[in-house]
């Protein structure tokens, strides 16, 4: 596949440092906007698929071995976010909430549980500059909030 979308793709380093394929002219990305994501019951689903890899909860009958799906961890190279030396997967921890906070309200306690996680925090804040990307994903959920619970609208000018 890729030799025939060669001249289309060119490569670039993702934020955890792995080289991807990206299309070479955004008219590409907009015409595939168009085509599979102006449904937004497509779109939504998509971002379901695009959660379950990054945030690894991908079912048991598609096997890593079997599909040849790679893991995606929060840390490349240790067991935990709070040792000296840990290195963060920064596209997992950014792709995997955003991913979430898309794909509907079927994932939305899943994607206040990833933001809230502490480990995930602390992951954030390790990667540096992606701290902006924890607080677009908290305003994020304040909003999908009360798009999908109307009644917290009530609730907050009640508190105030």
């Amino acid at each position: 596949m890729i030799d025939d979308l060669g001249k289309y793709l060119i490569q670039r380093r993702s934020e955890s440092g792995t080289m991807v394929y990206n299309w070479y002219h955004r008219q590409f990305w907009q015409t595939a906007k168009k085509r599979y994501l102006s449904d937004p019951a497509v779109r939504e689903k998509l971002h379901g698929v695009l959660s379950t890899y990054f945030t690894n909860s991908i079912p048991p009958s598609l096997e890593h071995e079997q599909r040849q799906i790679s893991p995606q961890p929060m840390l490349l190279n240790s067991s935990s976010v709070w040792s000296d030396n840990c290195t963060v997967n920064r596209r997992r921890i950014v792709e995997a909430s955003y991913h979430l906070l898309h794909a509907g309200k079927d994932y939305f306690n899943d994607a206040v549980n990833e933001l809230c996680d502490l480990d995930n925090i602390c992951a954030f804040m390790i990667a540096g500059s992606y701290t902006y990307y924890l607080l677009v994903r908290y305003f994020t959920v304040i909003y999908f909030s009360m798009y999908y619970f109307p009644f917290l609208i009530l609730l907050v000018h009640c508190v105030l």
